[in-house]
């Protein structure tokens, strides 16, 4: 977690990976709920830092949100898993 009570989420990918991935990314909404609950308030922002392993390396920042329908998903998600 950085300042300001953003969360950030680095990964490496041989693609970049876009912002429909990152809006869809469960480890994000499962740590915007715990953030949630353990602090009774949204984090500041979402992050995700993409470092893209290609012949010429980028570093990609996104940023997202969550919203009800992502934390549907992740229930549906978790219920078929239990």
């Amino acid at each position: 977690m950085e300042t300001y009570d953003v969360i950030t989420e680095f990964k490496t990918s041989a693609q970049m990976i876009d912002s429909k991935e990152a809006d869809q990314s469960l480890q994000l909404t499962i740590c915007n709920c715990a953030f949630e609950k353990l602090y009774r308030s949204p984090p500041g922002a979402l992050k995700v830092i993409d470092f893209v392993k290609s012949k010429k390396p980028k570093l990609i920042v996104l940023e997202t949100k969550r919203d009800a329908a992502s934390y549907s998903k992740l229930c549906g998600v978790a219920s078929q898993i239990l």
